[in-house]
């Protein structure tokens, strides 16, 4: 909670679902609200984002399909540099061993704006009704089409 005590916004970096959002920014709140919140600017940005997979289609399972690799990668990727990856610059091929392990990939909990407008729509509304300022949709990663997503943000907003 560094950042509620430095009184500026947070990224939630990781994908998780609206409760569980709810409880980080209820602690980020209490702090930003009392005296542990010291601004390290000239005023307390209090403000929350926490990322989310998003692929809109009329068919659900045609969303999932165009996305669903590009977002395990997007985890994948991350987690090998931020956790467990031994990086070799120029020899490291992270494409080629994600694709011998995606299929024993669970489903990220961030994955919800997957899907069709009304259901994204619905899930999006719980991050709102709990108090999430922002949401940052991921979606061009891995092998996603430049097409795909720019039908998937037309069609969301409508």
């Amino acid at each position: 909670m560094r950042a509620a005590r430095q009184g500026v916004g947070a990224l939630a970096f990781g994908f998780v679902e609206a409760s569980q959002a709810k409880v980080w920014r209820d602690d980020y709140y209490q702090i930003i609200k009392s005296d542990e919140c010291v601004p390290i600017g000239h005023s307390v940005n209090a403000n929350i984002a926490v990322l989310n997979g998003m692929m809109v289609n009329e068919n659900a399972e045609e969303a999932m399909r165009r996305v669903l690799d590009g977002f395990k990668f997007f985890g994948y990727s991350i987690a090998h540099y931020a956790v467990y990856g031994e990086h070799r610059p120029g020899r490291t091929n992270l494409w080629r061993h994600f694709q011998m392990i995606k299929d024993e990939m669970k489903q990220t909990p961030g994955s919800g704006s997957i899907g069709q407008p009304r259901s994204v729509r619905e899930h999006l509304m719980r991050y709102a009704d709990v108090g999430i300022d922002q949401m940052i949709f991921i979606r061009q990663c891995g092998m996603n089409k430049h097409e795909h997503i720019c039908e998937a943000l037309e069609l969301f907003a409508k």
